[in-house]
């Protein structure tokens, strides 16, 4: 039988994929080890009509998770009809020899034959409970096609012990790593701000970030896991990035760093500390910006906020960008002296005596902030 958890190292790597400490694969193979099987996986399980419906899922090998999903797929497993691990694994781990009724050895034969072809064969696995009658956490684990042995009462009895576990642990993790329906809704509005932001500890655990974070942080680019480290480009500027972070303290002023690259494209980061009120842990703020971005700026605002025609405020929004009068006109296909008569006109209606004046509250208004990032190259 299994041991109190603090006796248990098995138990506490299992808890430990709640919080990240652990990984779920990781995990897994350890099982996969103990009971001497090829392959191990939980999902989340629900009825749906005559069969239960598969969800998220961890693997110990997610080749062979993809295999399966290939020449197989939860839609044609057989062992998940509600008449078999529906009925017969709820709470409780069995055998293929419990699913299958002695008129259903050929299907269970043919069943077998395809799972052969994946390298894996004999299984025992379960379901338990999670939040709400309608879901739950199946498990399975599958011998080798090379192993001749079949699964004993004892090890049935080992996984039962451990079957509450695995589903705690499973609950817990979906607890703390799905969001909130407002959380998912700042998410998607944070992915419009013309910066970057993200959140990282005092150990340079990338915690959150939007979109473009992930755009202007180059070694992080397309990592969406949990804990992933804060880096630069360098070792010098990835020591000074996670020196600041490690060093910061609630009170402390917003620290500043320039990550160059060498493509004229600097990375601008402000790293602002503030303290979590529930852990009392330190946390650091990450402002992102890049020398490089171009925003669109919304016609619409700058129409509605500075009382501009719609063409006074397209020239505005380039101008606000860093573009010419000379581009604009190129561009447009009009006249320079054109060009020219419309800025006049903008500047009078925004009461600005220069461009950079213009500029400067363009970018200070609420038209900057609703705008977004449309490109991370030079104008």
């Amino acid at each position: 039988m299994l041991q109190a958890a603090h006796e248990q190292p098995l138990l506490l790597d299992l808890y430990g994929c709640c919080t990240g400490r652990t990984q779920w694969a990781f995990v897994l193979e350890k099982i996969c080890k103990q009971f001497e099987c090829k392959h191990f996986m939980v999902q989340k399980l629900s009825f749906e009509g005559p069969r239960l419906a598969g969800g998220l899922r961890f693997s110990s090998d997610a080749s062979a998770t993809s295999l399966y999903d290939l020449h197989i797929s939860d839609a044609h497993n057989p062992r998940l009809e509600r008449k078999r691990l529906g009925e017969r694994a709820r709470g409780k781990v069995v055998i293929d020899e419990q699913l299958f009724d002695a008129h259903e050895q050929t299907e269970k034969q043919f069943f077998l034959d395809r799972l052969s072809g994946l390298g894996v064969r004999d299984f025992m696995g379960g379901l338990t409970p999670l939040s709400n009658e309608n879901s739950y956490l199946g498990i399975a684990l599958h011998r080798s096609t090379q192993d001749t042995r079949l699964f004993t009462s004892a090890e049935q009895a080992q996984l039962q012990a451990l079957l509450p576990h695995l589903g705690q642990s499973f609950l817990m993790w979906e607890q703390l790593n799905t969001r909130s329906p407002l959380e998912a809704i700042l998410k998607a509005q944070a992915d419009h701000y013309p910066f970057g932001i993200a959140i990282c500890d005092s150990r340079s655990r990338l915690r959150w970030m939007n979109s473009l974070a992930e755009k202007l942080l180059p070694p992080t680019r397309g990592a969406r896991h949990i804990n992933h480290v804060l880096k630069g480009w360098t070792a010098q500027q990835t020591e000074t990035l996670q020196r600041l972070v490690a060093t910061a303290r609630p009170d402390s002023p917003t620290g500043y760093v320039a990550l160059k690259n060498g493509t004229n494209a600097d990375i601008h980061i402000a790293i602002k500390p503030f303290k979590e009120s529930e852990s009392g842990e330190t946390f650091s703020l990450l402002i992102l910006s890049s020398t490089s971005m171009v925003n669109d700026i919304p016609f619409e605002a700058l129409q509605t906020l500075f009382g501009l025609t719609q063409a006074e405020a397209r020239l505005t929004s380039h101008l606000a960008c860093g573009g010419t009068l000379e581009a604009y006109a190129a561009k447009q296909e009009i006249a320079l002296t054109t060009v020219r008569w419309h800025v006049k006109q903008i500047l009078s209606k925004t009461e600005s005596g220069r461009q950079a004046e213009l500029v400067q509250k363009i970018l200070c208004s609420v038209a900057y902030l609703a705008s977004k990032s449309s490109d991370l190259l030079p104008l």
